[in-house]
């Protein structure tokens, strides 16, 4: 379920769907146990355009930018503006967008496959999550440039964070004749000892480690009742905070 946490599930009310769900929209009984993860993501990618359009799906064309497109604004590269959409960065670096445009796409999971006639799906690609852990000098000069300066005159060290003040920038050391396993066991150990708990004197927002998710495999009780059945999806797959 590579990229789900991106969505930011928990940010998403509770109450975003302001009108009445179809069966199309809960009943999971028909979904094949392998299609669990794509069924989740587009239902989590659902309710995300519905939060951010004020209960109701958009109706404008939008832009599908490319995979290069996407890494480099995502990496905050030639100086993206906070706020500023990936069409909007494009076109002030006098680029021509390469992406597609296209009418939203709301149609449930469900409903996708049985217009698909369930079709075998194509195998889908792993996320490569080292992307979201990548930094480049230029990058750290250019947007956190008179931070790391303030850190590197001021004790304590004040903490840098990103602008949604949960991703810290950080120095590390990699030792290269070190075996992969040992490295990781090192890395592994320095997230106990420094990830923000809320402790005193930590101005870092508390953080503490989420609890893993269950295999959605397991989960086999009464899925088409009745249409609750949707909240209690999103609550096995995301928690609590759905």
């Amino acid at each position: 379920m590579d990229n789900i946490e991106l969505m930011r599930p928990k940010d998403i009310p509770a109450n975003v769907w302001q009108k009445c769900l179809t069966e199309d929209d809960w009943k999971f009984s028909q979904i094949q146990g392998d299609e669990w993860g794509q069924c989740l993501r587009r239902e989590l990618y659902r309710e995300k355009i519905q939060a951010e359009n004020g209960g109701s799906f958009p109706s404008e064309i939008r832009y599908v930018p490319t995979n290069m497109e996407h890494r480099r604004f995502i990496l905050k590269m030639n100086g993206a503006k906070p706020g500023e959409g990936i069409l909007e960065w494009i076109k002030r670096q006098g680029k021509k967008p390469a992406g597609t445009y296209c009418l939203p796409d709301s149609l449930s999971y469900l409903a996708q496959r049985k217009n698909e006639r369930w079709k075998r799906l194509p195998k889908a690609e792993v996320m490569d999550r080292s992307l979201w852990l990548s930094m480049d000098w230029h990058t750290l000069y250019r947007e956190w440039g008179d931070g790391v300066e303030y850190a590197g005159t001021h004790l304590p060290f004040p903490p840098i964070m990103d602008d949604n003040g949960e991703t810290e920038i950080v120095p590390m050391k990699i030792p290269w004749w070190w075996r992969d396993d040992e490295i990781t066991a090192a890395f592994i150990q320095w997230l106990k000892n420094n990830r923000p708990v809320g402790e005193a004197g930590d101005d870092r927002r508390a953080m503490p480690e989420q609890a893993a998710r269950p295999n959605p495999q397991r989960w086999k009780g009464a899925r088409d009742d009745h249409t609750p059945n949707r909240k209690r999806f999103f609550q096995i797959h995301c928690g609590n905070g759905i």
